[in-house]
């Protein structure tokens, strides 16, 4: 009976009348389950904490480089202006300034490529300024994709009446839940 985690235990249990011990999970408690289970959980913790020693001189310098160049591309908001041209790598127009808002550009809604919506790009898309126009890291129809595909996300979360900037809502189905 020892060896015997079958059909056999459970009968044991139901003849001796000894309530079987359950996990929190409801699952019937197994001690050679659960000896088995941490042995493995202490050995997924132990590469864990191996590998996040060996990659944290990596995790600090790439972090380091990339909010560095962060904030570099936030500095040059600074330097832009209402009505600057907003051009792609490939030179190519992609829009005209309307503002600054928090680390966004938000482009004009006059301008004949916006379709008559206020479009907006994060500073981590500005490569320069020079003069009076705005230089990305993608080209045109990269930045038209990437407010295609921000415009597609923010009209699953924002709410009709508090307009382009106003708080999230999953759906309609919880109109009125969180007001």
């Amino acid at each position: 009976m020892a060896g015997d985690y079958g059909r056999g235990s459970e009968q044991f249990f139901a003849a001796s009348g000894v309530e079987r011990e359950r996990e929190p999970s409801g699952r019937d408690y197994d001690p050679h389950y659960h000896s088995w289970r941490q042995r493995h959980m202490s050995e997924l913790d132990r590469d864990y904490d191996e590998y996040r020693r060996e990659h944290q001189a990596q995790f600090e310098s790439d972090f380091g480089s990339w909010r560095e160049r962060r904030m570099h591309k936030r500095g040059l908001l600074g330097q832009i202006r209402e009505h600057m041209e907003v051009v792609g790598s490939d030179d190519s127009h992609v829009g005209t300034i309307d503002r600054v808002a928090g680390d966004r550009i938000i482009l004009t809604r006059s301008d004949p490529e916006s379709g008559g919506v206020h479009h907006s790009l994060s500073c981590s898309n500005i490569d320069r300024v020079e003069g009076e126009r705005v230089i990305l890291d993608l080209n045109a129809e990269q930045a038209r994709q990437r407010w295609r595909d921000e415009s597609r996300s923010r009209a699953l979360f924002e709410r009709e009446d508090q307009g382009e900037m106003g708080p999230g809502m999953l759906g309609r189905s919880f109109e009125g839940t969180y007001r």
